[in-house]
């Protein structure tokens, strides 16, 4: 598991929309993405989500949402409402509910069934899987292996505790620091390292790329691997034993 990598992309949490920031300033302050929060039943068309996302745009930052879990209430309906908000916003971050909380105590399983419900939901109505952000101990005590499908956001700004964690493997993304400091912005914000294969417009770009350069190879009579006169069907490269 790597930890640190300065190919990883910084992203700041987001907590009050009502905030007015200089996103001018967080963009040269080497952050690359802003992640805002989603209160619970919010109006997807509120002046002051929208006038945030417009203006981190508009200063070349990468977008992203993100829900508090509430076990207490309906995660049909928590699924629900956000996934009408994310189908308002083009995201370039996968969503993602952060959970922190089992107030009622219930069972790895109950719990479970509770974030998948809910993430189903955003799923069919949406079209977009969630990431989970939790910490280790939470997810150990709480969660069990279904939900270790999913994308993780590790809250574990110690990378030893992470050696523990039975649900996943590796890491998306983690916390670095609680009370990042932007010059010029009076606020602290919650920083995070987020890896490439967790923004989507990147991957999206990719795949249309590779799909062009596969269009261009058909039609001068080239496999996938840019050889000439080899068959498409089939080639792998190894190189190529597909002779007309």
């Amino acid at each position: 598991m790597q930890w640190r990598n300065e190919k990883n992309r910084k992203a700041i949490f987001i907590k009050s929309n009502n905030l007015c920031l200089d996103f001018k300033k967080v963009k040269d302050s080497g952050v690359h993405a802003v992640i805002f929060k989603v209160s619970y039943g919010l109006n997807p068309y509120k002046k002051a989500l929208i006038n945030n996302i417009k203006k981190a745009k508009e200063s070349g930052l990468l977008i992203g949402l993100y829900k508090e879990f509430d076990e207490t209430s309906s995660p049909n309906l928590q699924g629900f409402l956000f996934s009408r908000i994310l189908k308002k916003y083009d995201l370039d971050l996968y969503p993602i509910l952060s959970i922190k909380s089992n107030k009622y105590n219930l069972s790895k399983k109950e719990f479970s069934d509770k974030c998948l419900k809910f993430m189903n939901i955003v799923k069919k109505n949406s079209g977009n899987e969630c990431a989970i952000k939790t910490s280790t101990r939470f997810a150990n005590n709480n969660l069990d292996d279904r939900i270790g499908n999913n994308k993780f956001w590790s809250m574990d700004e110690d990378k030893d505790a992470f050696k523990h964690n039975k649900i996943w493997d590796d890491w998306d993304c983690f916390n670095c620091n609680k009370k990042h400091i932007i010059n010029g912005i009076q606020n602290k914000f919650e920083l995070g390292e987020i890896k490439k294969s967790f923004i989507k417009t990147t991957l999206k770009d990719e795949k249309l790329i590779k799909d062009k350069i596969m269009e261009e190879n058909l039609k001068q009579n080239k496999c996938n691997y840019g050889h000439y006169n080899y068959k498409q069907d089939n080639c792998n490269c190894g190189h190529c034993h597909h002779k007309y």
